[in-house]
């Protein structure tokens, strides 16, 4: 085998050489011209590259020397490549050694895809979290604020002309009424059973309650009198049943919570107090009397 590899090499070598020839035959180089102070022109010819051919029955006995003495020294690895190869070797014919790929590759035809561990055990750690979609009940909804009758009114037919009946769950009673009070507030879903007496039909509703606000109370304010040039303060009071923030506003008269009169301010005035949780608004007119003040008379004297 190693004596075809050889005699490949060769025969490559031999086949550059013969071309190179080939190729030079015809060349015509360029004359150089030396310039014009010179003593004499000089011309280079290069063409004649001889018409020896090339004689390797030297080369080849060296060659054959160093086989001999290769034979010697790597017979110990040629039998391990025959171990190998089989068959194959003794028909004077290559051996070739598969290989596996350590990460992963697209398939080929007879080929042998091999799963690097690493990622193997990546994929095994790795666990997926199931979807779960969140869905809407597409149910009858019925919404109500706390305090108020719920009642649910049932129509249904029987094709057989069967009595029915109607079953209700809690927090409805027997006839499907519910009085919610306050603290009621939330989701309820009661359930309603038609029956004919021998099949039954169960429908499910949405029943939500809502809590119901409590208006703020605001304490009675007095109406107001005061002198020009007195300031007005009003300090309105109020409790709300829930807990609410409770803030106010001024309108009419006034604008905010005081008001320095002035001369001319005398008369009655209206100033409407509102007081607000955030729902619900309540408000108070209160009525503001500015009294006239004689004012001291200016006097200039002029010489």
């Amino acid at each position: 085998m190693k004596k075809n590899y050889v005699n490949s090499l060769v025969f490559l070598g031999i086949l550059i050489i013969t071309l190179s020839i080939i190729g030079c035959q015809g060349y015509q180089p360029p004359t150089y011209k030396a310039p014009e102070d010179a003593v004499e022109d000089v011309e280079i010819d290069v063409t004649d590259l001889g018409d020896d051919e090339f004689d390797n029955d030297d080369w080849w006995e060296e060659v054959d020397e160093g086989l001999d003495e290769a034979e010697d020294v790597d017979g110990a690895g040629e039998a391990d490549e025959a171990g190998e190869a089989g068959e194959a070797e003794e028909a004077d014919e290559p051996v070739v050694k598969s290989f596996k790929p350590t990460s992963r590759t697209a398939p080929v035809e007879d080929e042998e895809v091999v799963v690097d561990e690493a990622e193997e055990d990546d994929e095994e750690s790795f666990t997926r979290s199931p979807y779960r979609p969140i869905v809407e009940e597409d149910l009858p909804t019925l919404i109500v604020t706390e305090g108020e009758l719920v009642n649910i009114a049932v129509k249904a037919t029987d094709a057989d002309g069967d009595e029915l009946t109607y079953t209700f769950t809690q927090p409805l009673d027997e006839d499907g009424e519910w009085q919610t009070r306050v603290g009621d507030q939330g989701v309820y879903y009661p359930e309603i059973t038609v029956s004919d007496g021998k099949e039954e039909v169960i429908n499910k509703v949405k029943l939500i309650v809502e809590p119901k606000n409590n208006k703020p109370v605001l304490a009675f304010i007095a109406d107001i009198n005061v002198e020009e040039g007195d300031t007005v303060v009003l300090t309105p009071k109020s409790t709300d049943g829930d807990g609410d923030r409770i803030t106010y506003s001024y309108s009419g008269w006034m604008s905010s919570s005081t008001k320095t009169t002035d001369y001319g301010d005398s008369g009655t005035h209206k100033v409407v107090v509102s007081a607000t949780d955030g729902i619900s608004t309540v408000t108070q007119e209160v009525t503001v009397t500015v009294e006239d003040v004689n004012r001291v008379p200016e006097v200039e004297i002029e010489f």
